[in-house]
C-alpha cells in the first residue's frame, strides 16, 4: 500500500494512495477452478474488503472519499467474473456506512456483469 503518493508529476501536489492486490492464477494452474473456489474465493473477499478499509481510512485522512476498483483475478488469471462480483459486493456492504463514492473500473470498457453492482 502507499499513501499520499505523488502522480504524474512530481511537485504537483497530486496524490493518490494505492492498493496493490493479486488474486489466485486459477489460469495458470493445472487444477480446476472448482479445486481453487475456496481459496480464491476467500483471496478475492480479502482483497476488496482491505482495498474499502484503505479507503475509509483515507477518507478519515483526507476528506477523499472516491475510490476506484477494478475486477481483480479477472482477464488471465483466470477467476470467474461472478466470483469478483460477489466480492466486491460483500464488501460494499460491509462498507456501506463509510459514504465512500466507489467507481468500478473495466478495461476495454463497460463490462456488463457489474450493472448488478450499481446503486
Amino acid at each position: 500500500m502507499q499513501w499520499r503518493t505523488e502522480v504524474t508529476l512530481a511537485g504537483s501536489g497530486h496524490a493518490v494512495t494505492q492498493v496493490y492486490c493479486s488474486a489466485v492464477p486459477i489460469a495458470y494452474s493445472p487444477h480446476s477452478a472448482t479445486a481453487w473456489e475456496p481459496v480464491a474465493r476467500l483471496v478475492l473477499d480479502a482483497t476488496y474488503d482491505v482495498c474499502l478499509t484503505a479507503a475509509r481510512i483515507n477518507a478519515d485522512q483526507s476528506g477523499n472519499r472516491t475510490v476506484f476498483l477494478t475486477l481483480v483475478g479477472g482477464g488471465v488469471f483466470g477467476n470467474p467474473m461472478s466470483w469478483i462480483v460477489e466480492a466486491i459486493d460483500g464488501a460494499l456492504q460491509r462498507h456501506a456506512d463509510a459514504g465512500l463514492d466507489v467507481a468500478l473500473v473495466s478495461y476495454g470498457g463497460s463490462n456488463p456483469a457489474l450493472a448488478q453492482l450499481l446503486r
